[in-house]
């Protein structure tokens, strides 16, 4: 079966990097890496997405709820936030499936994304939550 299709939000191109080259080892698909909301939104649209990696703080500044606002409505994807700043997000995430919290190590990245395309192919939630991914306080589905 194959893997999610990811768009990886993140100014940081080394980390969007690393992000990418993670998941396509994990066995997913990247369908672009976006550095500001307007690059964001039109990669979105233009993929058939399962999740978008965000990060809160882009080339255009803290705009990344934005972009998971976005993907969200428009592209019925799920988001989930990857930033060092958890504080920036109240406790339902802005509606987002969850948090992987910066700096994440490799192991971190694959078991948060083993968890999502589970999350992604079952339609309701894992009975194992991996430790590197938050999830909101009143997340069911």
């Amino acid at each position: 079966m194959p893997g999610l299709k990811i768009l990886i939000v993140e100014d940081q191109i080394l980390i969007a990097k690393q992000v990418e080259v993670i998941a396509l080892a994990a066995g997913h698909r990247v369908v672009g890496i976006a550095g500001t909301l307007s690059e964001a939104c039109r990669l979105a649209l233009a993929s058939q997405l399962d999740v978008a990696l965000v990060d809160l703080s882009l080339n255009d500044g803290v705009t990344g709820t934005a972009v998971g606002k976005f993907v969200k409505e428009a592209c019925k994807a799920q988001v989930v936030y990857m930033t060092a700043n958890m504080r920036r997000l109240p406790s339902d995430f802005e509606g987002a499936l969850g948090v992987v919290e910066k700096p994440f190590t490799r192991g971190d990245l694959v078991s948060a994304l083993g968890f999502i395309d589970a999350f992604v192919r079952e339609g309701q939630m894992p009975e194992k939550v991996p430790t590197s991914i938050k999830l909101a306080c009143s997340r069911t589905n």
